[in-house]
């Protein structure tokens, strides 16, 4: 019996090589003969987006403005590339908060009608909350936010 031992420990390790071996090669198989999946939606394009300003610097200077003083400024940005693109005009307050609430106050309802809900939430998230406490139109933002939210 102790000389069939080794004969069949020699004959299961086989068997399990050749499980092994065969999984292997069945899978490797199957990798190279998958069918790919076309999805009529996910098209790419390749080109180009080359965007320029008119002018250079500052659109416009707020260095002595107070409340109540109104500036404006334009740029156009054009597109000179093959492709289509999307811009977005950003700014941001450099430290005055009652300068910077009442830009907000002025112009979030026009940025909320247009949809851009989040960025009315991030321009109140970014003044202290004693400002918009103190303004009612802030607050009526506030309101306006939260019932959208629901």
């Amino acid at each position: 019996m102790s000389k069939n031992l080794p004969l069949t420990k020699i004959l299961l390790s086989l068997a399990v090589i050749s499980v092994v071996a065969v999984a292997t090669v069945g899978g490797t198989f199957a990798n190279f003969t998958a069918t790919p999946t076309t999805i009529s939606s996910n098209a790419f394009a390749s080109g180009s987006l080359t965007m320029s300003r008119s002018g250079s610097g500052a659109i416009f200077s707020s260095a002595a403005m107070k409340i109540g003083d109104t500036a404006t400024g334009s740029v156009t940005i054009t597109n000179t590339g093959t492709l289509a693109g999307a811009y977005t005009l950003t700014g941001s307050s450099s430290g005055n908060a009652a300068l910077a609430a009442e830009l907000i106050a002025t112009r979030w309802r026009r940025t909320f009608n247009a949809g851009e809900l989040q960025t009315v939430e991030n321009w109140l998230a970014a003044l202290p909350s004693a400002v918009v406490s103190g303004d009612v139109r802030l607050v009526a933002a506030r309101v306006w936010l939260a019932m959208d939210s629901g």
